[in-house]
């Protein structure tokens, strides 16, 4: 679900977004890369490229935190 999600963004912004290095490390095809990112999109409302920088920063909170639970 969403960690899925979250996890392939990670390696794919770390790589420079290249999806066939994130699906080289994640062991999958390019296409699931691909469709991971799509569906990482439609999650935040807009394309990685916009407000990046705070893509990332909200990825790393996440990684050391966790996900804060609902409500």
């Amino acid at each position: 679900a969403s960690h899925v999600v979250a996890g392939a963004l990670v390696l794919y912004l770390a790589s420079g977004c290249d999806a066939v290095t994130t699906a080289e490390q994640l062991a999958l095809h390019p296409n699931g890369v691909r469709y991971r990112i799509r569906q990482a999109e439609k999650l935040i409302g807009h394309p990685l490229n916009l407000r990046r920088g705070h893509l990332e920063v909200a990825l790393e909170i996440i990684g050391v935190f966790g996900v804060p639970p609902a409500g």
